[in-house]
Parts: structure tokens; C-alpha cells; sequence
């Protein structure tokens, strides 16, 4: 039970009535005197001020009940919540650690495309740069017979030009034969390009919580 605060009367705040606040009108919801009660209420309803708090007092603390279970209620979810929060900052370490895993396989992964492309590369350059070789090797093949050939003309006399003029012409029809000119010509276009295949890349994964997805997906 609950006591009634016992305080010095209150005027009435109606120049002309002299009596203190002793009434309630509950038809008003305003405290009043018992002038106003018999001049400006006549008709309502209206209560000892006693009474009338006895009356409110308990309808307020009825409803304050809800109130305090919601109250007990939001501490008990907030004190899961500041659980949750923990677990859910571990977690999200955890996270970004996996991503960091994640990332730096995978920049070694591309450390060893590198290094595969930068050998197929040069596999297919050198394989490219034999055709001028070969070709170079003919010509000096081609520059020696022509070399051979021309001295004996200028140097050798009738007699040797004859007796050496069929191994002269042996050597020009080989080397002729051997060597072709449209052999040398490119057999394929000498550029070498790059395909990049990267998509992955650009989309990597996804962060998931419960039945939501967080995606970084443009």
C-alpha cells in the first residue's frame, strides 16, 4: 500500500474562489475546488483528490507492469546481444584472415601462371627466331659455294677450271636444290599476343550471414 503525500493545500487558481484543490474532475481531468465543483463543474464528474489518486495511482502502476517485463526483456536480449557481439567480432576476424589466406594463394597462384606464361612465351619466341637462323645458315652454305666457285674462276687456270668445272657444278646444283627460297618465307604470322583470361579475378567470393548474401558482384 502506498500513503498519500500529506502537503499544504493548494490554492485554487480561480481569483474569486477561496477554497484550496480538494476535488478531481474526471470528467475534466483537472483538480479542482469546491466552488468550481458547484459554479464551472456543476453536473460532472468529479472525486475527493484523495480518492481520485488512490484510483490513478494503482491504474499507473498497472500499467508500468508491461513496461518492466519489456524492460527486463530488452536487458536480457541486450546481454545476448553483447554475447553476440564478441562472437560476432571473433568471426569476423576469423573472416578476414580467410580472405587474407585466400588472396595470398592465390597471388601465388598467379606467381606460377607467371612464370608458365613467361616460359611458353619464350618457348614460342625462340621457336619463332630458329627460322632466321636457319635461314642464316644457309646463306652462309649459299656465300661459300659462291665463294668457292668464283675463286677457282679467277684464280684457277683452264686446265683446273676444266677438270673441276663438273664437282663446281655439283656443289651449285645442291646447294640450289637443298635450299629453298619459299622454305624460308614465315610460315606463320610473327606476332605473339597474350589471351588474358581474368574473370575470376573480378568476382572472388562472397560474404554470407545466416540467409543473407553479401555480395562485392557489380
Amino acid at each position: 500500500m502506498f500513503k498519500l503525500k500529506q502537503e499544504p493545500p493548494t490554492p485554487c487558481s480561480v481569483p474569486s474562489h477561496d477554497e484550496p484543490l480538494k476535488y478531481f474532475c474526471e470528467t475534466c481531468d483537472n483538480t479542482i475546488c469546491r466552488d468550481c465543483a458547484i459554479l464551472t463543474h456543476k453536473g460532472h464528474e468529479y472525486k475527493l483528490m484523495a480518492d481520485s489518486y488512490t484510483k490513478h495511482y494503482e491504474d499507473l502502476e498497472q500499467l508500468l507492469v508491461p513496461v518492466k517485463e519489456k524492460i527486463s526483456t530488452v536487458k536480457n536480449m541486450l546481454s545476448i546481444l553483447t554475447k553476440r557481439e564478441i562472437d560476432v567480432g571473433e568471426r569476423g576476424e576469423r573472416v578476414l584472415e580467410e580472405i587474407h589466406e585466400m588472396v595470398e594463394e592465390m597471388i601465388g597462384d598467379l606467381h606460377q601462371s607467371e612464370r608458365k606464361l613467361t616460359d611458353q612465351a619464350k618457348r614460342v619466341t625462340s621457336t619463332k627466331l630458329k627460322q632466321k637462323q636457319a635461314g642464316q645458315l644457309s646463306l652462309e652454305h649459299l656465300e661459300q659455294v659462291e665463294n668457292y666457285v668464283e675463286k677457282s674462276l679467277k684464280t684457277g687456270t683452264p686446265p683446273q677450271i676444266l677438270s673441276s668445272k663438273e664437282q663446281m657444278k655439283k656443289h651449285m646444283n645442291e646447294i640450289t636444290t637443298l635450299i629453298s627460297a619459299e622454305d624460308l618465307l614465315p610460315k606463320v604470322e610473327a606476332d605473339i599476343v597474350l589471351s588474358k583470361d581474368v574473370r575470376s579475378l573480378r568476382h572472388i567470393g562472397d560474404i554470407i550471414s545466416g540467409t543473407a548474401l553479401y555480395s562485392n558482384a557489380e
